[in-house]
């Protein structure tokens, strides 16, 4: 389903155990990488990084990946950069199966809105997409006040207004 940015950060941060599929793309890359990041911490998951053409030659390999047990007993998430058309099929099958022990995050550039991943991913219940764009304005000021904070400075909003522009 479609992310709405009102209910987003709660979805990052709060992620419901029943979404086992997140994509974040558009043409702010760095944005949707540092929103799959949040989604990491939100969690509490190490990064498990897997390529999408090793999914692309083998689609179950995902679902089996998503629903093994880890190893050495840590939360893990599988993390799919750069993703693309190419793991459709091994995205559904891993929404086919019945249940998964790991989520799958994949990092996209611009996709069209004809793709078959975006189509997939904002059709199926359990799954979550988001475009990221390149902030601008009030966005941007926000975002470097948020910078701020997490460096654990307290910027003015004057003082955020001009470091944005």
């Amino acid at each position: 389903m479609k992310a709405v940015k009102a209910s987003l950060g709660r979805a990052l941060d709060q992620p419901d155990p029943a979404t086992r599929f997140y994509l974040f793309h558009g043409p702010d890359e760095a944005g949707s990488r540092a929103l799959a990041e949040r989604l990491l911490r939100g969690l509490g998951a190490e990064k498990f990084s897997l390529s999408g053409q090793a999914v692309k030659s083998d689609p179950a390999s995902l679902a089996d990946e998503a629903s093994a047990i880890s190893l050495f007993g840590g939360k893990r998430a599988l993390w799919l950069e750069p993703a693309g058309d190419e793991i459709v099929e091994g995205v559904a099958a891993l929404l086919e199966v019945p249940a998964c022990e790991s989520p799958v995050i994949a990092v996209a550039g611009s996709l069209r809105k004809t793709s078959a991943l975006l189509k997939l991913a904002e059709a199926h219940s359990a799954a979550l997409s988001h475009i990221s764009y390149v902030p601008e304005g009030r966005d941007l000021e926000r975002l470097v006040a948020e910078l701020g904070r997490d460096a654990g400075l307290r910027l003015s909003p004057e003082l955020a207004r001009r470091v944005a522009a």
